[in-house]
């Protein structure tokens, strides 16, 4: 269950990776769902510390794989400008932003 904090298996660290709002593609923080003790005091800033480590950037391929989205997906995040890409390696700066803005507790529905 996503933006329901009342229910008792509530995930709080899911992200909206989808251009447009017409089509959402979450994205759930894997250890939350494996081991939800581990997260209970979690903020978003600690959720977004572990997903991305302690790395200044990452290779567009790394995020394809971690994220589970295709290289135009990532493109056109590029091209709109919610990532930033340097020597076609991806700024944890956006990375950090992109996630923040497209957490799910920010837009509850």
């Amino acid at each position: 269950m996503v933006d329901d904090a009342t229910h008792p298996r509530h995930i709080r660290f899911a992200f909206d990776t989808g251009i447009g709002s017409s089509r959402r593609e979450l994205r759930f923080y894997v250890d939350e769902i494996l081991d939800p003790a581990l997260t209970r005091g979690f903020t978003i800033q600690d959720a977004i510390a572990r997903i991305l480590g302690g790395r200044g950037f990452f290779r567009r391929s790394e995020i394809e794989i971690a994220w589970t989205t295709s290289a135009v997906h990532i493109s056109r995040l590029i091209k709109i400008n919610l990532l930033k890409c340097e020597q076609a390696r991806l700024l944890r700066s956006s990375l950090e932003a992109f996630l923040l803005t497209r957490w799910s507790g920010n837009n509850p529905t």
